[in-house]
C-alpha cells in the first residue's frame, strides 16, 4: 500500500500576541544628466601641462538634471492566512495608518535627489583637459546629493512597530 499525507503551510508568528510588520522602498537614481550653457573662452597663462596657447580661461554653467524612481513593498493581509477576522483588520489598519506613511517618508527622501542644478564655473586650463573637468565637477555633485538623499532615507531607519494580534470577535451578545 502507498500514499501520501496532505501538504500543510503553516506561518511561525504569535497569533495571540504581537506582529511585526515591515516594508521596503527602493529607490533608482537615474546617474543624473548635464549640459553647460553660456560658455565663454579665451586665452590665458598659467597651465601647467600644456603648450601656452593651448591655456584657456573658461567660465560658463554646468547644468544638471537629476531624477529617482521609487518602488514601494508592503505586506498583505493575506500573508496571515490564519489571522481571525479581527486580526486581519488590526493588520490591515496597521499597513494603512503605520507602515504606509513611514514608507512615504522615504519615497519623500529619496525624491530630494530629483531636480535641477545651475552651478558657474570659471576654470583656467589646458583646452584638452575641460571636458573631464566638467565631467569630475558633474558627478562629484551627483555622489553628493544621491548621498544626501539616502542620508534623509536611512535617518528614518531602523522603523519597528508591533501590531498587537490579541483581540477578540465580536459576539451576538455584543451586536
Amino acid at each position: 500500500m502507498e500514499g501520501e499525507g496532505e501538504p500543510v503551510h503553516e506561518v511561525a508568528f504569535n497569533r495571540s500576541g504581537p506582529l511585526r510588520l515591515h516594508g521596503r522602498t527602493d529607490a533608482t537614481y537615474d546617474g543624473g544628466a548635464f549640459r553647460t550653457e553660456n560658455v565663454t573662452q579665451e586665452a590665458a597663462t598659467g597651465c601647467a601641462g600644456c603648450e601656452e596657447r593651448q591655456c584657456v580661461h573658461v567660465t560658463g554653467t554646468l547644468v544638471a538634471t537629476y531624477s529617482v524612481q521609487t518602488r514601494v513593498t508592503l505586506p498583505s493581509v493575506s500573508d496571515f492566512p490564519d489571522l481571525t477576522p479581527c486580526q486581519q483588520r488590526r493588520v490591515q489598519d496597521a499597513i494603512n495608518n503605520v507602515l504606509v506613511p513611514h514608507e512615504q517618508e522615504h519615497v519623500r527622501a529619496f525624491e530630494g535627489y530629483n531636480g535641477v542644478t545651475r552651478r558657474a564655473f570659471d576654470l583656467t586650463l589646458c583646452r584638452s583637459a575641460f571636458a573631464a573637468a566638467i565631467q569630475q565637477m558633474f558627478e562629484a555633485e551627483e555622489r553628493a546629493r544621491r548621498a544626501a538623499a539616502q542620508a534623509a532615507s536611512d535617518a528614518l531607519d531602523p522603523f519597528n512597530f508591533d501590531v498587537d494580534l490579541d483581540c477578540e470577535e465580536p459576539t451576538a451578545d455584543d451586536e
